[in-house]
């Protein structure tokens, strides 16, 4: 009989992006879990291959934390430009070339920190850009991928240390 009216919502840009940068985070703590259960069966087995997908673990969960960061600090500043979105997209992009190995369930989430980047980029009236594109890694992508690599060495030695003692 009554219907109840739905409310629309204008979402700002830096609410969309403060979403984005806390999907990030999340997804980036749903990996802590599958570390843990990775480093408990390698130091169990000593299988050389958990050790390694240990490893690319730790890796896409530190680019998922460097990128969180990087959109915290873009929207605590309240500056959202294409070279933000395009620089998400592309570590997403990164990330997923690995992460199938690690976890399929884990692209679906990259999926939708994908769509979500995108859905920004239409609120913001910025065209993000094309997949497929056979485009050089930027610098600002491969710093966050190397700050990624670098983190993840240091947890694993961290990790399999503390675990041995």
């Amino acid at each position: 009989m009554f219907r109840l009216k739905r409310r629309s919502v204008d979402r700002s840009p830096r609410i969309a992006l403060l979403e984005v940068a806390v999907n990030t985070r999340y997804a980036a703590s749903r990996l802590g879990i599958l570390v843990t259960r990775l480093r408990n069966t390698y130091l169990r087995t000593g299988d050389e291959q958990i050790k390694v997908l240990l490893n690319k673990t730790l890796y896409i969960q530190a680019a998922l934390e460097v990128l969180a960061v990087k959109l915290e600090t873009r929207a605590e500043i309240g500056l959202i430009t294409g070279e933000d979105i395009a620089l998400t997209k592309n570590v997403l992009e990164e990330i997923k070339k690995i992460a199938t190995i690690v976890n399929p369930g884990l692209a679906s989430m990259l999926a939708e920190l994908d769509n979500m980047t995108t859905s920004l980029a239409s609120l913001v009236g910025i065209e993000p850009p094309t997949r497929g594109e056979n485009r050089p890694i930027d610098e600002e992508t491969r710093l966050i991928l190397e700050r990624a690599r670098v983190a993840a060495e240091e947890r694993l030695n961290e990790i399999l240390g503390n675990g041995k003692t």
